[in-house]
């Protein structure tokens, strides 16, 4: 997942290599007012060509990406429809962010990086604000600054770690940092233009931005979606939490993080602390030539969207809503994946709605000689996906 992306990015268009230093040092007095949060330390800065801060982005995300489980990961978005057959999770991230960064705060090394030269990317949002003389290179220069706020106040590389082995967390805890620093972004741009940063509340919600998203190349629609949505998504988190207790309740968010892309989805959820349940269960071992990979949580953020390739948006929303937890193990024998997911929901009526859609799941593409069902207990829904024979768990 994007948790790799602890190096932040934001994926805006080249920017002109300007004074950069003189830059931050102006952007960072701004970017104090705005946050209300004070820099500990000056954040360190340098401009160098594009193909250099790739190749460098590139040696980080290897890095992370070793300590990933990408591969049991994989097996789920293959078997629920989010990926399709034969497509590489961790190269498909890999490649898209080594063609799409433009800047980044590192918090490896607590510098601010700018990529100089390349062209330029088609992106509505940008082309729309340059027209009315806003810099872009400002705009993203505070986005990633912000950034380094975070780090100095929250320590970024400690949600990384606290959050990294669970999916469905560590894409809400993205949300909630990329949404914080695109809200800072558009509230700066609401001060350069002298007016209420609460009045742009209205004009930037997810549907508008999410228009605004830059070109992805040839990037599978729902990586496309895990790169995305934190920015805003996450904003929307956001502007929920500041408009209950200002940015203060933002900044409690760090230390009480989101504990699941339901509690992004529906910030009141977060805000009553409902969290989602964990659930465990103990699976007898595999037959042979089976592998057993791992166990992971996918969280409503992954239901919805896998049912949208099925029953549309309106619907898959609907039958996401609801999820009161998950757990998922995923297996392997040579090219053939097998799932084992294990889910819990608000009510009897909520899991009758997934455990129609898990149906559906199941029924597409459904291997011979593998375990493929879908049984229902109460509040409880077992998903069995091309499962190896004799693993499925009592419940």
């Amino acid at each position: 997942m994007r948790r790799l992306l602890i190096l932040l990015l934001l994926l805006l268009a080249p920017v002109l290599a300007r004074s950069i230093d003189q830059d931050v040092a102006r952007l960072s007095k701004e970017l104090e007012q705005i946050r209300g949060l004070k820099f500990t330390k000056p954040v360190p800065s340098q401009a160098l060509p594009q193909a250099e801060v790739a190749r460098y982005l590139q040696g980080l995300f290897d890095q992370e990406a070793a300590r990933l489980p990408f591969a049991v990961r994989q097996v789920f978005m293959h078997q629920v429809g989010l990926l399709a057959p034969g497509v590489d999770y961790r190269k498909s991230l890999r490649d898209l962010y080594s063609q799409q960064v433009q800047g980044l705060y590192d918090p490896y090394k607590k510098r601010f990086l700018v990529a100089t030269g390349g062209s330029q990317t088609a992106d509505p949002m940008a082309g729309v604000l340059a027209s009315q003389g806003f810099n872009m290179q400002d705009m993203l220069t505070i986005h990633e600054l912000d950034h380094a706020l975070q780090d100095q106040q929250f320590n970024l590389l400690k949600i990384d770690r606290d959050t990294a082995a669970n999916f469905d967390q560590s894409f809400a805890a993205q949300c909630l940092i990329e949404g914080d620093a695109t809200l800072v972004m558009i509230d700066y741009v609401a001060v350069s233009m002298g007016i209420d940063p609460s009045m742009m509340d209205g004009m930037t919600d997810d549907s508008m931005l999410a228009g605004a998203q830059p070109g992805m190349g040839n990037a599978p629609p729902f990586i496309q979606k895990l790169v995305g949505d934190p920015y805003f998504r996450g904003m929307s988190f956001c502007k929920a939490l500041r408009r209950v207790g200002g940015w203060k309740k933002v900044d409690q968010a760090y230390r009480r993080l989101p504990a699941s892309s339901e509690q992004i989805l529906h910030p009141d959820r977060y805000l009553k602390n409902d969290r989602p349940a964990t659930l465990n269960f103990n699976l007898p071992d595999p037959p042979a030539g089976w592998k057993y990979l791992g166990c992971d949580v996918a969280g409503e953020f992954c239901i919805r969207n896998a049912g949208e390739n099925l029953v549309g948006a309106e619907q898959a929303a609907r039958a996401a809503e609801g999820w009161g937890g998950d757990l998922y193990c995923s297996y392997l024998k040579g090219n053939q994946e097998g799932l084992v997911w294990l889910t819990i929901w608000d009510s009897e009526q909520d899991a009758k709605e997934f455990e129609t859609l898990a149906k559906k799941l199941v029924a597409r593409d459904a291997v011979k000689g593998l375990t493929n069902r879908v049984e229902r207990k109460k509040r409880k829904v077992l998903v069995l996906r091309n499962a190896p024979p004799g693993v499925a768990p009592r419940f």
